[in-house]
């Protein structure tokens, strides 16, 4: 598999049901050596080489085998679940274990908590700031030549930047949501029968993660919450949090 992967690369593997059948044989061996080596071998693969739904298709036959009656198959299944998350996203392979019984459930769900912090940081990019003008000024008193002078060009730039500006900030004011910031609705009672039929994650945790945040952000966008005020809530900025707590004090007194 190895010599065959480094020639033609390792698509073909998930291809079809070719791992997925291997997967669910009956030999011990087979699936314990199939698990290690795609533990070994899922966190070098380049993200996006494999096609998410040729991996999501082996979710179900992972969670089988993190409670197989075989120690070794548990153990090489339980190493691979690493891998499976650097491609599928924590959220997805949280999402798939609905489909599992209760008690697997809350057991995988268990094992996917203790894998997370095993995920790499993805380092965030910061954007980068473009300053008209004061760059090619710059580049242009260092090489020394005197080439300047046409400076009616920047003042066509600076008419042309204008009305733009003027326009983006129009659009500002046109977003700006003036409506109260709370609606009467049975939305409450709404997600707690949600919550019972397990349609929603259930507010039940010791630290809030990813998806619980997304998941209250998305209700009070339906429950029709202030735009401006869910944005200051979700911001990931501390300063507009305080401009929240401020606009909801402001609220309560009136």
């Amino acid at each position: 598999m190895n010599t065959w992967a480094d020639v033609c690369g390792y698509r073909e593997f998930f291809g079809g049901d070719i791992l997925l059948d291997a997967l669910k044989n009956n030999s011990v061996t087979l699936r314990s050596e199939l698990w290690t080596w795609l533990a070994e071998k899922l966190p070098l693969i380049p993200s996006k080489s494999i096609p998410a739904d040729e991996l999501k298709c082996l979710l179900l036959v992972l969670y089988t085998s993190l409670e197989d009656r075989n120690a070794s198959v548990r153990s090489a299944s339980e190493k691979a679940v690493l891998g499976f998350m650097m491609h599928l996203g924590y959220a997805t392979m949280y999402g798939a274990c609905e489909k599992l019984k209760p008690m697997s459930v809350k057991f995988c769900r268990e094992k996917l908590d203790k894998e997370r912090p095993n995920l790499p940081v993805v380092p965030i990019e910061k954007p980068k700031v473009v300053k008209s003008g004061i760059p090619a000024g710059s580049s242009v008193k260092s090489g020394g030549s005197k080439i300047p002078p046409p400076k009616a060009a920047p003042k066509a730039n600076k008419e042309n930047v204008i009305p733009r500006v003027s326009t983006a900030t129009g659009k500002k004011k046109e977003e700006v949501d003036n409506g109260p910031l709370f609606q009467r609705n049975n939305l409450k009672h709404q997600r707690d029968i949600d919550e019972h039929k397990l349609k929603s994650l259930k507010w039940n945790f010791t630290t809030p993660r990813e998806e619980f945040v997304e998941q209250l952000r998305e209700q009070m966008l339906t429950a029709g919450i202030n735009k401006v005020l869910i944005t200051n809530m979700f911001h990931s900025d501390f300063r507009y949090h305080l401009k929240a707590i401020e606009t909801l004090s402001e609220d309560l007194n009136t």
